[in-house]
């Protein structure tokens, strides 16, 4: 006859090797995110700065908040194809004119992809596209500007299911301003912006869905 304490044993006997299996299980096929993706971001920007011709002040932007949202399109076993939103609402600085409060609105549209080294869906990534910038100046006497664009970064993706995970990424961007000319100026602007390139740097956390 089996008493009390040798049922409690054999108890925890097949537990332990039910435990043990499933380790060996998610240890063999390690938890996956696959199928067509959307991931919704909070960020970080800092960087980016113009020239003031008028006194060769340098304008900076202001460092703050920062959202994004990618669509993200499996095309093999390592590769995405990328659709990339970015929005940050900023301000320069300093701003010795009228209204200090002006607003900086940048909006990055990109199209690229993501490169996982070891395997599609979890794990080190690296990302990067081209597409557009548009800087929106809220200043009177200013104008939006539209200009071509590119970024580039690496991530980690961190999946809770197979449909759920979370993303921390690092990502640089570069807009080519390429002018001699006063930029956003469009009549009446009291200060003469140039700039041949403004790069920024962005820290994003995002949770990510995927769906087939």
């Amino acid at each position: 006859m089996f008493g009390p304490v040798s049922l409690i044993r054999q108890s925890f006997a097949v537990i332990a090797a039910t435990l043990f299996v499933v380790c060996q299980s998610i240890a063999a096929e390690p938890l996956r995110m696959l199928g067509n993706g959307f991931t919704l971001y909070g960020g970080y920007q800092v960087g980016g700065s113009f020239t003031d011709q008028t006194n060769n002040q340098t304008i900076e932007l202001r460092e703050g908040r920062s959202f994004a949202a990618s669509l993200d399109l499996p095309l093999d076993e390592s590769t995405e194809f990328q659709v990339f939103y970015n929005h940050q609402s900023t301000q320069f600085s300093p701003w010795p004119y009228p209204n200090s409060s002006d607003q900086l609105r940048l909006d990055y549209l990109q199209i690229g992809g993501t490169y996982f080294p070891d395997e599609l869906g979890r794990g080190f990534y690296l990302v990067g596209g081209i597409g557009a910038t548009r800087m929106a100046p809220s200043a009177a006497g200013y104008g939006p500007a539209t200009r071509i664009s590119m970024n580039l970064g690496i991530g980690y993706l961190v999946p809770l299911s197979k449909y759920v995970g979370v993303r921390f990424e690092a990502r640089g961007y570069a807009t080519a301003v390429g002018s001699s000319s006063a930029i956003f100026c469009s009549g009446g602007c009291v200060a003469t912006l140039t700039a041949s390139a403004v790069t920024q740097g962005e820290f994003l956390v995002g949770l990510s869905a995927r769906f087939n």
